[in-house]
């Protein structure tokens, strides 16, 4: 058996259990406190999941006159260790919604917390599917195999242009939807929720990222 070990939050959606099940790999559940570090010395791990949530980023996250509108969890600080510790073991990562704009901002990102003042757009971006653009010759084209797919979307922070990553795609108003981490194997982070609909497009997103949690494992 080749199946790829991913470590997610044990408390995270069911469904991300079964996107992560439907592309041929074993969710590794990390129960609260315990950290990537943690599980992975008790059993090798060869890749790890940061799912969304609405939850507090810090203030200099944000460009000027911007600051976040949630409440303080202690996921945050969990997830930058774990996002870390991913990063120095070159282990992939898949950061959906939250975990994308952790991830991003990591790596030298900045946010907006109101998209519609900042891009000034009719979409909303909170509850709105909407299509987006995908940048040939990045991961999530050679996994998708397409330049252009619909999307779920339950955001109002949003990314803002940075030279410190690869912008994989973008919805038509602008919005960073999808960035890579240059230089790592597979740092791939997605503004949308692809385990909410399971369609072919979003399994394609699972099933590339558990490939390259095999490459790992095997590397």
């Amino acid at each position: 058996m080749n199946k790829p070990k991913i470590a997610i939050r044990e408390s995270a959606n069911e469904k991300y259990y079964s996107a992560i099940a439907a592309a041929d790999a074993i969710a590794l559940p990390m129960i609260e406190g315990e950290s990537l570090e943690d599980i992975n010395k008790k059993t090798r791990i060869h890749g790890l999941v940061v799912e969304g949530g609405d939850f507090f980023f810090p203030d200099d996250w944000f460009i000027s006159d911007y600051k976040s509108n949630y409440e303080r969890s202690y996921r945050l600080n969990d997830n930058i260790n774990n996002i870390n510790f991913a990063l120095y073991l070159d282990l992939p990562i898949l950061g959906i919604c939250a975990g994308m704009q952790i991830l991003a901002a990591l790596s030298g990102y900045n946010l907006t917390s109101n998209i519609a003042q900042t891009f000034n757009t009719q979409v909303d971006h909170r509850k709105e599917n909407h299509l987006i653009n995908i940048k040939i010759n990045t991961l999530l084209y050679e996994w998708v195999k397409k330049s252009q797919i619909t999307v779920n979307s339950f955001h109002n922070d949003a990314l803002i242009e940075s030279h410190h990553g690869i912008i994989s795609a973008k919805s038509s108003d602008g919005v960073i939807e999808a960035i890579e981490i240059p230089d790592k194997s597979c740092a791939v982070g997605i503004q949308w929720h692809p385990e909410q609909i399971l369609n072919s497009d979003n399994l394609a997103i699972f099933s590339g990222f558990a490939k390259a949690c095999v490459e790992y494992k095997n590397s």
